[in-house]
């Protein structure tokens, strides 16, 4: 896996996100526990069944919001594909 020297900020939007109302989320003012929690919320599903449709036990998901276990990027990446949430790295 290559490593990037710099930092990419990413965030989850839309351009006309304020003027839609579409909700926003910049990942750096948050810890990978709260990420997966707030995606889950987006999700509007349980523990278990947001788990299920990820191919994770209920476990999984319960350790990542917990802040146990880091969600990792292909999973964030995955939630992302499968809830239609919009991710972009920007570097400043």
């Amino acid at each position: 896996m290559q490593i990037i020297s710099f930092i990419m900020k990413m965030y989850i939007c839309n351009l006309d996100s304020e003027v839609l109302d579409i909700p926003t989320l910049k990942l750096n003012d948050y810890e990978p526990k709260e990420i997966a929690k707030i995606f889950r919320e987006w999700s509007e599903e349980t523990q278990e069944e947001f788990a299920k449709n990820l191919n994770k036990k209920a476990r999984s998901i319960q350790h990542y919001e917990g802040g146990t276990r880091q969600i990792t990027l292909s999973t964030i990446l995955k939630i992302a594909k499968l809830y239609d949430i919009e991710i972009i790295a920007r570097k400043k």
